[in-house]
């Protein structure tokens, strides 16, 4: 004798498809959430190899911290930025480039061609920024009264273009001058998608602090130039200026955040972690001693 089957009735299968949806609305935003954390866990790690590359760099450069753009005897006509001088300890050009960063590879204008004779088709999009902090004495920031006989100050870790034109005191930044590398921010993120609201231009893949922005890196041997140098957002993150400012001139200044509260930063000592923007430089003239992008405190 044959038994008969029992199939399933229009409620329970409706039953069975919004207990999957329930769950699917549950479960997908988790994913979403470990997929962000797991981006902004390998940011991190990214900050701390290049971190370490520039700690390297010095260890064979008499203990002095490479410049964030300079002119040098290897360069001829063209800069060289911190990036090309570290990438030699890093080789890997990808480590430059965060996967939080959307816009890593955004194309330029179409004026900038005439820059490079392929539009920058082999070059390589920068997703971070090194501290270039300086400032005359008793004021925050730069000024344009910096020179020969009254050179700028320069609190952060390298020099943002050494050469004859901008003057600062000291003209390198050596390891041993660092009074807390513990609590001196080196490099920090500074994504593109940030940077192009505020870049020059038309251009895009900009990196800066109180520096030469630097836009992208031309793979070895890839015909145009080197490095190119332009301006994005100086604004280092301050935690007294008003939440209803717009970026970048808000407390969290022109960094680029991890999950909406916190960016990823690296410290001289090559420690590398999260933490808010605005914590880092709460009061960069009346409360130096808490100034975590001023080297020399």
């Amino acid at each position: 004798m044959q038994s008969k089957r029992r199939a399933f009735t229009l409620i329970e299968l409706l039953v069975v498809i919004a207990i999957i949806a329930i769950l699917a609305a549950i479960l997908f935003p988790v994913f979403a959430q470990a997929k962000a954390a797991a981006k902004a866990s390998a940011d991190l790690s990214n900050l701390k190899q290049q971190t370490l590359g520039v700690i390297m760099y010095a260890g064979d450069n008499d203990d002095v911290f490479c410049d964030a753009n300079s002119d040098d005897n290897d360069s001829g006509s063209f800069t060289r930025t911190w990036v090309q001088k570290v990438t030699p300890y890093i080789k890997s050009l990808p480590i430059f480039q965060s996967p939080l960063d959307s816009r890593h590879d955004a194309a330029v204008a179409s004026w900038a061609t005439s820059f490079s004779p392929d539009n920058f088709k082999n070059a390589v999009g920068i997703s971070y920024a090194p501290n270039s902090y300086v400032h005359s004495p008793g004021s925050a920031g730069i000024t344009a009264a910096c020179s020969a006989e009254t050179p700028c100050t320069m609190g952060g870790v390298m020099n943002q273009d050494n050469n004859t034109a901008r003057m600062y005191s000291p003209a390198t930044r050596s390891a041993t001058s660092v009074t807390q590398p513990a609590g001196t921010v080196m490099l920090a993120d500074l994504f593109s998608a940030d940077t192009f609201k505020e870049g020059c231009c038309g251009f895009t893949n900009v990196s800066e602090w109180f520096s030469e922005a630097f836009l992208q890196v031309r793979v070895p041997g890839d015909i145009g130039y080197d490095a190119f140098g332009w301006f994005g957002p100086e604004v280092i993150p301050n935690g007294q200026l008003k939440k209803t400012n717009a970026y970048p001139d808000g407390p969290t200044g022109g960094v680029s955040l991890t999950n909406g509260r916190v960016a990823n930063f690296a410290f001289v000592d090559g420690h590398a972690k999260a933490i808010a923007p605005e914590a880092t430089n709460p009061d960069p003239v009346n409360n130096r001693a808490g100034n975590m992008w001023d080297a020399d405190r």
